[in-house]
């Protein structure tokens, strides 16, 4: 994630953007927790539901990776097929852990 690109972007300020950034990890963590809840519970409208966050928060800040890895998880969630989620919240979390590394050095 490169800050400056992002805040251009979005039309925003670094600040502003490392502020958004904060809010959507954050974020995206809770809906994780959710869909691992969902997971555990065989709750295929939980799953969809916390994804459906997930990929719209995704989208707003521009992380196609995320985004496109949750959208798959709420399709799928949505036909009641919960069989690849993990692996693609596994994929979710290592972008996730990417664009915590980026903001670090961002900030740094």
């Amino acid at each position: 994630m490169n800050l400056h690109e992002l805040s251009e972007t979005l039309g925003l300020d670094e600040a502003d953007v490392m502020d958004l950034v904060d809010l959507f990890l954050d974020t995206c963590e809770d809906d994780i927790v959710k869909v691992e809840k969902g997971i555990e519970l065989g709750d295929h409208q939980m799953v969809a539901d916390a994804a459906h966050s997930i990929k719209g928060a995704s989208g707003n800040m521009r992380f196609d990776a995320i985004y496109t890895l949750a959208k798959h998880i709420e399709d799928n969630a949505r036909a009641h097929e919960l069989g690849q989620t993990p692996e693609r919240l596994a994929g979710i979390r290592k972008e996730l852990e990417q664009i915590t590394s980026d903001l670090k050095t961002s900030q740094a």
